[in-house]
């Protein structure tokens, strides 16, 4: 074997890993997330201010303040995932290129393991071989990252930064694992923590529930949500955060999609729940499973939530929110206060 065959061969593993970015440790690339969340608190400090004074005024930027929260929190929340997937695909590069750099180094000692032998017919197959196997090794590794960066540039075209229409109807942009719709308010909750749920008393519907169409109301939808929270156990405040999520996921609308069309029904489930198009189905397949996640018993019906919508294949609660889309939380609890005010109508029906 020559030794420009060997060199040949080098190169090739070096033209391919030059593929792959530098071998810095990526950061966090994006902070737009934060910067949007700021324009929203200032946002909810402005309507603040403004009950301090009398007259028109209160009422016009309250108005104004309600529409500028329900877009702020999209776009915030399309920047929270931009960060989240760009972070991802640098990971990912910087793996690759540590894949790739110990196939350039296994070949480099392959070398000058067996150079010594390279004068003889069976020193040169023995290197030959060697070095074949480390460019197929290489082959492999490209393949396997540009798959995955090809998943990943379609999950960006997913994102949409529209500010999205106002009030409850979706805005469809596509999550970790579906898409958030546009909440009245953002909130600047610390992830992780346990939001307080205002006392709601112990009423709640009692009458049957009945079968949902898939033209129902909000109104309707909640009515049979809240009655199928009360007859699995769920206290008052679970079902004001189970039914935030609804209100967070859909705006009560069975028929929300999100764009790509992944993501469908009241809960914006994938097309793992059969029946997800069926308001009564969707209901029941997302109470099934979150009681196969703690259910009334969970200590954090939140952290249960979150598991179940953003990583329901890890091993607990703690977990998913470790890996999962931390925002998620703060959007789901953005709802509270329409849950429960939906749910004191309820009760006083």
């Amino acid at each position: 074997m020559s030794v420009a065959a060997i060199e040949y061969a080098c190169a090739v593993l070096g033209r391919a890993h030059a593929l792959f970015g530098d071998s810095s440790t990526p950061s966090t690339p994006l902070a737009g997330g934060g910067s949007l969340s700021g324009a929203a608190d200032r946002n909810a400090a402005a309507r603040h201010a403004a009950t301090l004074v009398t007259g028109r005024l209160p009422a016009s930027v309250d108005a104004f303040g309600a529409d500028a929260a329900r877009r702020l929190e999209h776009l915030a929340g399309a920047d929270d995932q931009l960060e989240a997937r760009t972070r991802a695909a640098a990971l990912a590069d910087h793996a690759g290129r540590g894949a790739s750099g110990r196939v350039l180094a296994a070949a480099t000692t392959d070398v000058g393991r067996l150079a010594a032998r390279a004068g003889s017919p069976a020193g040169q197959r023995a290197l030959l071989v060697a070095l074949r196997d480390r460019v197929s090794r290489q082959r492999q590794v490209v393949a396997a990252y540009h798959a995955r960066d090809a998943r990943m540039a379609a999950l960006l075209r997913t994102l949409s930064y529209s500010s999205g229409p106002s009030g409850g109807a979706p805005l469809g942009s596509a999550g970790s694992r579906g898409p958030s719709h546009g909440p009245p308010g953002r909130t600047t909750l610390p992830v992780g923590r346990t939001r307080a749920v205002p006392a709601v008393g112990p009423s709640a519907p009692t009458g049957s529930p009945g079968r949902l169409a898939p033209t129902a109301s909000p109104q309707e939808v909640a009515r049979v949500l809240v009655e199928q929270c009360r007859r699995r156990g769920y206290s008052p405040a679970q079902t004001c955060a189970i039914l935030a999520t609804m209100l967070q996921e859909s705006g009560g609308n069975p028929r929300a999609a999100s764009r790509n069309g992944l993501w469908r029904g009241l809960f914006q489930q994938d097309a793992g729940y059969p029946g997800r198009d069926d308001p009564n189905a969707a209901i029941s397949g997302f109470l099934d499973r979150l009681g196969a996640k703690g259910g009334p018993a969970s200590p954090d019906v939140w952290k249960s939530i979150f598991w179940l919508q953003q990583a329901p294949g890890m091993a607990s609660a703690d977990a998913a929110l470790a890996s999962g889309r931390q925002g998620y939380l703060r959007e789901i609890q953005s709802q509270l206060a329409r849950a429960v005010t939906m749910y004191r109508k309820l009760g006083a029906g």
